[in-house]
């Protein structure tokens, strides 16, 4: 199969034997393509930071890697994921990127620029004890100046409504914009961290956070560019 990524990057994927971002994205190709239209604009709002040494868990399809080698160019590039498929598609057709084969809750390389694209994020699982929490705790520890991470609490917020308000505070999941603009007072509140750039849709939402900077309002996803076409 031919991908295109953001009208921009091609990359070439045989069909996937196990479960890993490519299932997804043969089963929902627009979701996904808005996905990572919403990553292209969260890296983007970190323009003009330097980043020497970058590292991504979850690192999926690579299409990630593809924005941050493009536009920060770092020396130093790492990424995990747990997929032997996934790991081999990123070493053969992304270059400049050192990828293993690896449970990212349980790694810890410090860099300059994080990337976060959890699956299953909600603010739910950042309460102490949870392993989203933990490797949170750990990658901000590290006083990265960039990070960026995914939330996908929008299709479920209806049914956990109530239970995120135990974090959140009382009326702060009325709508998705809400509970997003909460989310990253959170945020804030834990590491110091400012949402730079949020960019939403009904399955996700990618935030862009930095040591300082002002505070951004939560966008919707852009319809352009395209972000994911894909052909046999």
């Amino acid at each position: 199969m031919e991908i295109t990524i953001c009208e921009r990057w091609t990359v070439y994927v045989p069909p996937p034997t196990e479960s890993w971002f490519l299932d997804w994205v043969l089963r929902a190709p627009k979701d996904s393509g808005i996905h990572l239209t919403a990553g292209l604009c969260a890296y983007r709002a970190l323009a003009g930071l330097e980043f020497r040494s970058v590292v991504e868990y979850f690192g999926g399809m690579g299409a990630q890697s593809l924005m941050i080698r493009d536009l920060f160019d770092p020396i130093d590039h790492y990424v995990f994921d747990c997929s032997a498929e996934a790991v081999k598609h990123i070493q053969d057709q992304i270059d400049g990127v050192t990828a293993k084969e690896a449970d990212s809750y349980t790694q810890h390389v410090p860099a300059d620029l994080v990337g976060l694209d959890f699956g299953d994020l909600t603010v739910w699982k950042t309460r102490e004890g949870e392993k989203h929490r933990d490797l949170l705790d750990r990658v901000f520890a590290g006083h990265p100046e960039g990070v960026v991470l995914t939330d996908v609490a929008c299709r479920y917020l209806h049914l956990h409504r109530e239970r995120y308000e135990t974090l959140l505070g009382d009326g702060s999941c009325s709508s998705y914009p809400a509970y997003l603009e909460a989310l990253a007072d959170r945020l804030e509140a834990l590491y110091g961290y400012v949402m730079v750039g949020g960019f939403y849709h009904r399955w996700s939402t990618v935030m862009a956070l930095a040591p300082e900077g002002k505070r951004a309002p939560f966008l919707p996803t852009p319809s352009s560019p395209v972000g994911l076409q894909v052909s046999s």
